[in-house]
C-alpha cells in the first residue's frame, strides 16, 4: 500500500477526494514534516486491488486494505500480529496492529489529520 498523501493534496486545497486531480501530485521530502513517523509504504491485502492509502475516499476505505496481524499472530488472538511499514526517512519498521492509525495516523501528513479522532477506522 503506498501512501497516497491526500491530505496533504486536497485537505489544504479544500477538496474532495478526486484521482485524476492526485495522478501528477508528487510530495517533496521537506512537505513532510514527521519522517520519522510517516508512513510511505506498508503490507496490503495479496487479494487486494487497492494500491494507494486514500485517507480521504469515501470513508476512508484504505485502512480496510491494510494487514495488521499478518506476521508473529496467534491462534488466540488474531489481532496480536503486525506488519512492516517503510516510513519517509528510510526507516523500516515492524508495526503492531492498529498502530498506524493510533495513537496518531502514522499515514497523514498534516497535523489535523495525526490526532486520533480525526480519522476513525
Amino acid at each position: 500500500m503506498i501512501n497516497g498523501w491526500n491530505d496533504f493534496f486536497l485537505l489544504q486545497q479544500g477538496l474532495l477526494f478526486n484521482d485524476p486531480f492526485l495522478y501528477d501530485k508528487v510530495i517533496r521530502d521537506i512537505d513532510i514534516n514527521e519522517p520519522s513517523a510517516t508512513i510511505v509504504y506498508g503490507e496490503k491485502k495479496p487479494e487486494s486491488v487497492h494500491y494507494f492509502m486514500d485517507l480521504l475516499e469515501g470513508q476512508g476505505n484504505a485502512w480496510q486494505e491494510l494487514i495488521w496481524n499478518m506476521h508473529n499472530r496467534t491462534q488466540e488472538n488474531a489481532r496480536s500480529g503486525g506488519s512492516n511499514h517503510a516510513f519517509a526517512d528510510g526507516h523500516v519498521a515492524y508495526v503492531r496492529f492498529g498502530r498506524t492509525f493510533m495513537p496518531i495516523n502514522l499515514w497523514a501528513v498534516l497535523p489535523e489529520l495525526r490526532r486520533p479522532s480525526a480519522l476513525e477506522p
